[in-house]
Parts: structure tokens; C-alpha cells; sequence
């Protein structure tokens, strides 16, 4: 299957609870690095942005 025509990632309940969590508990550097692979993980190519 094309890559591009891939659907998007879902970011499960569990795991958006748990990167709130972490997200919660950190610094602001630490937050900014979460929040970075919180995206890549949903959003990993700039085709699956454009969905």
C-alpha cells in the first residue's frame, strides 16, 4: 500500500491518557519533547496531515 494513502494514525484512549500524565508531571523541555512525539506519532508524514 501507497504510504500517502495510508489513514492517519489513531492515538488510543490509553495512550493519550498517558501522555497526558507525563505530560502533567514534567518541565517545560520535557513537555515541549512529549508534546514533538505526540504529533509524529499521529502525524507522521505530511500526508497523513493532509487527511
Amino acid at each position: 500500500m501507497d504510504r500517502e494513502k495510508e489513514p492517519a494514525p489513531v492515538l488510543r484512549p490509553a495512550e493519550l491518557r498517558e501522555h497526558l500524565r507525563l505530560m502533567d508531571a514534567s518541565t517545560s523541555d520535557e513537555r515541549d519533547e512529549l508534546l514533538t512525539d505526540m504529533l509524529v506519532h499521529t502525524y507522521a508524514s505530511r500526508a497523513a496531515q493532509d487527511c
